[in-house]
């Protein structure tokens, strides 16, 4: 969580993956998620009230954004179905809440593009960021200005340039 005090994990230990999280001492285990469905990472927004989740193994793909202070079900999470014929997988949420970026898989669940998830639209944008072919990369952050990302592969950093409407600068 982002104030530091839960850690959030996918476990099956209730017959299905679902988010689960603890507190960093160990104690006070809550299942966070009851969607029955595939689910990947979950990202909290930086304010630790909504949490959200790519639903990026199996159709419809999507994400699933929820309130952290309750156990999401379908009846109260929200789905949000990927414009893409891609799955996305969700890794890291901007600072101001507006953008959540990650990647686009392949038919296998590799990663392949960086793209970004627009929270307010739902939509979802490739960027054109010079990654090596067939190396796995993850994002690894957002910039405090929620303007720039940091994406780590196999060889090393790179910085992705001001991000806004028109796609990626540098």
């Amino acid at each position: 969580s982002p104030d530091g005090t839960r850690i959030g994990f996918m476990s099956a230990r209730s017959g299905e993956w679902e988010l689960w999280s603890v507190r960093t001492d160990g104690s006070d285990l809550r299942q966070m998620t009851d969607l029955k469905s595939e689910l990947s990472i979950a990202v909290w927004s930086a304010d630790g009230k909504q949490t959200m989740s790519s639903a990026s193994t199996r159709p419809p793909f999507g994400v699933w954004m929820f309130d952290a202070s309750t156990m999401a079900t379908r009846q109260t999470a929200k789905f949000f179905k990927s414009p893409l014929p891609q799955p996305f997988s969700a890794e890291s949420w901007s600072p101001d809440g507006k953008l959540i970026a990650g990647s686009l898989l392949d038919v296998g669940g590799n990663p392949r593009t960086v793209a970004v998830w627009e929270v307010s639209t739902g939509t979802v944008r490739p960027l054109n960021v010079p990654l090596p072919a067939f190396v796995d990369f993850v994002v690894a952050g957002w910039f405090p200005d929620s303007r720039r990302l940091l994406v780590r592969s196999g060889n090393g950093l790179a910085l992705v340039g001001e991000i806004h409407d028109g796609g990626v600068g540098s």
